[in-house]
């Protein structure tokens, strides 16, 4: 999918065959384009993300583990839910905002266009953030393998527009007081429910 102007692209694949259990790589609403790796409690609920006016609040009420891509006239936005099991990558070149579920491919897009006529687009490593790695084994913050390119904070909101580039955090919902007796029930219950909710697609291809 590309906006009128050429500005603005989406680009989704898959290698999963088709399946009305599992989401479309790419949908499609007149103006407005998404793209959702990971899957929804309920594949239909990617309409709520396409047509919302705050994706990012439409997707802090969805279930499922997924990150959000969604396109339009004007830019697009990318979204982390709480746990970032789905991560969004993203760098800038010039005045190009480029975001992705993988790093590596953010990297070499944003070093295609960086580069001078007859360069190379060689991927290039951030060495202060791989000390880090190897020291501890994993990454202690937003950092990733390669120069440029970070993680977006979980709960957050990416948006591009117009070549400027804004975060944003969503705040987590505050705990409440811990209810007693039958309170404390229901809320379990509440939680127990929602959580079943999330995994429940799993079902179909076991």
């Amino acid at each position: 999918w590309s906006s009128r102007d050429g500005a603005t692209w989406l680009l989704a694949w898959s290698n999963e065959p088709a399946d009305p259990r599992l989401l479309a790589p790419l949908r499609r609403d007149g103006e407005v384009a998404l793209g959702v790796p990971g899957y929804l409690g309920d594949p239909g609920q990617a309409d709520r993300l396409l047509r919302s006016d705050d994706p990012g609040a439409a997707a802090d009420e969805l279930p499922g583990v997924f990150g959000v891509f969604r396109a339009d006239q004007r830019g697009f936005d990318a979204i982390t839910t709480a746990v970032r099991i789905h991560p969004v990558y993203y760098a800038t070149a010039g005045d190009v905002t480029i975001a992705g579920n993988r790093a590596l491919l953010v990297h070499v897009a944003a070093r295609a266009v960086e580069r001078l006529p007859g360069d190379r687009a060689d991927v290039r490593y951030d060495v202060p953030a791989l000390q880090a790695f190897v020291r501890s084994g994993y990454f202690v913050s937003d950092d990733t393998p390669f120069a440029g390119v970070r993680a977006l904070p979980p709960h957050s909101t990416l948006r591009a527009r117009a070549g400027a580039l804004e975060i944003t955090t969503r705040a987590l919902p505050t705990a409440a007081t811990a209810p007693d007796g039958g309170s404390r029930r229901a809320l379990l219950g509440d939680l127990v429910d929602s959580l079943a909710e999330t995994v429940s697609p799993l079902r179909a291809f076991t």
